[in-house]
C-alpha cells in the first residue's frame, strides 16, 4: 500500500538540465546572431537598390512622358527628383530618404557632369554617368546609369 517512490514519480527537470539547455540554446543563438545581421544588411540594401533602380526609371519614363528634362539629386542621406510626382500621394517633389528606416543605408556617389545632380533628357538619356554605391555594414551594392539609355545597371553585392 506504500506510495510510489524514487524515479517513477518524479515529474519534471533538475535544475542541472534545465542549465544544460539554456546554455546550448545560448552557444546556438552566439552563432547565429552574426549571421542574422548579415542578412539583415543584405536586404536593407537589395530593398534600397531595388527602389533607386526604380526611382531612376520613373525618372526616366516621366522626362520621356513629358517631353522634358527631370533632375534627380543625389545626397548621402538620399534623393529628391525635381517635377516627378511622389507615385503613392501624387505630391509635387519627391523625395527618398535611404538613411532613414526601412533602409538605413548610406549612399556615396561620382561622376556627375553637374555637382551632384543627374539630369534625364526628354528622349530618356543621361547628361552623365554616374557611379551610386549603397554601403550597409560591411557589404555594398555598386549601380550604374549609361548616359546614352539612361538605363542603370546594378552590380553584384560585395562584401568588404
Amino acid at each position: 500500500m506504500g506510495g510510489r517512490r524514487g524515479r517513477a514519480s518524479r515529474r519534471g527537470f533538475t535544475l542541472v538540465e534545465l542549465l544544460v539547455v539554456v546554455t546550448i540554446i545560448g552557444v546556438i543563438g552566439a552563432i547565429a546572431a552574426p549571421r542574422l545581421g548579415g542578412s539583415t544588411s543584405v536586404a536593407r540594401l537589395r530593398a534600397a537598390a531595388d527602389r533607386l533602380e526604380a526611382d531612376l526609371g520613373l525618372a526616366r519614363a516621366h522626362a520621356r512622358r513629358t517631353s522634358t528634362s527631370v533632375t534627380v539629386t543625389f545626397a548621402s542621406a538620399g534623393y529628391r527628383m525635381a517635377g516627378v510626382p511622389n507615385p503613392v500621394s501624387g505630391e509635387a517633389g519627391y523625395k527618398v530618404r535611404l538613411d532613414m528606416p526601412p533602409y538605413e543605408v548610406g549612399l556615396r556617389s561620382s561622376g556627375f557632369k553637374s555637382g551632384s545632380d543627374l539630369v534625364f533628357d526628354a528622349m530618356g538619356g543621361a547628361d552623365a554617368s554616374p557611379v551610386l554605391l549603397l554601403e550597409h555594414g560591411t557589404f555594398a551594392i555598386k549601380m550604374e546609369v549609361d548616359a546614352s539609355s539612361g538605363l542603370v545597371s546594378r552590380g553584384d553585392l560585395t562584401g568588404r
